[in-house]
């Protein structure tokens, strides 16, 4: 991964109901705020842009691959239910593990910031595991390179920051996983390049008692090479104390004012 990310962190707290995302898993990223010509533009609580340009747009540290392996941006918000990520890249994916190609990885998680993937989502299925689902107690696959960027066919030389592929886990939560298949062109600074996108929405719930106190978390994409890699990190604090009133809920709290100064009244 370059080293020139610009990320925006943003801590979250108590979350309004005007506050609150509502973000539909359909693959358009228009609801993020996310602009063709800026990536940057976006209601995430925590953005990670890597528009790679110049000399650096097709070679990508420590493989190659182009724009055809290139992991652009990643954008992370959540409210008082779910966890909420997009992704954009220039991999497919639907690109396979054929022919000298290398398919999707799925999404790893690190909460405490300690290196240690605790969950996964599993982004297109297979291997036993389901599309959507998220994963503790997690078993990795890692890319082709080690942590100084050498080349390795050796899978325990592979470096373990860039995990690529879920091997196995316990499944804990159910989310939804979209992605678009038909390159779009006119976003970044190479208006020519196809991108993709990546939107997931998973429950908090699944991730226990990873959020019993703030929760400083990192969230990290790259295919099965491992070529190019995107993180962006956050810190959720304790919303799974907080709930958001009902819509009904709040209808009637007019009414128990009005109830309560009818009865002041009566009272004097």
């Amino acid at each position: 991964m370059r080293s020139t990310l610009f990320t925006a962190i943003l801590a979250s707290g108590f979350l309004s109901t005007t506050g609150a995302h509502a973000y539909t898993i359909d693959g358009n990223l228009s609801d993020w705020g996310i602009t063709p010509s800026n990536f940057a533009s976006s209601t995430a609580n925590s953005t990670t842009v890597e528009d790679q340009t110049g000399s650096g747009q097709y070679y990508l540290n420590p493989g190659y691959g182009g724009q055809a392996y290139d992991a652009e941006a990643m954008y992370l918000a959540w409210d008082s239910d779910n966890l909420y990520i997009a992704i954009i890249t220039g991999h497919n994916p639907n690109t396979a593990n054929t022919g000298g190609n290398y398919a999707t990885g799925d999404i790893a998680i690190d909460f405490g910031l300690n290196g240690t993937w605790d969950y996964g989502i599993e982004l297109k299925g297979g291997s036993g595991l389901t599309q959507g689902h998220v994963y503790a107690n997690t078993v990795w696959s890692y890319g082709l390179w080690t942590s100084t960027g050498s080349y390795t066919s050796n899978p325990a030389l592979a470096d373990p920051a860039h995990p690529t592929s879920l091997v196995s886990g316990t499944d804990v939560g159910n989310g939804t996983v979209t992605y678009t298949t038909a390159g779009v062109s006119g976003y970044g600074s190479k208006t020519t390049d196809l991108h993709y996108f990546y939107e997931i929405s998973v429950p908090l719930s699944a991730f226990g008692s990873s959020l019993d106190s703030d929760a400083d978390f990192a969230v990290h994409w790259t295919m099965n090479c491992a070529n190019d890699a995107i993180l962006a990190t956050g810190t959720i604090d304790t919303v799974t104390t907080f709930s958001v009133p009902e819509p009904g809920t709040l209808a009637l709290l007019p009414l128990g004012l009005l109830g309560m100064l009818a009865f002041r009244r009566k009272s004097a």
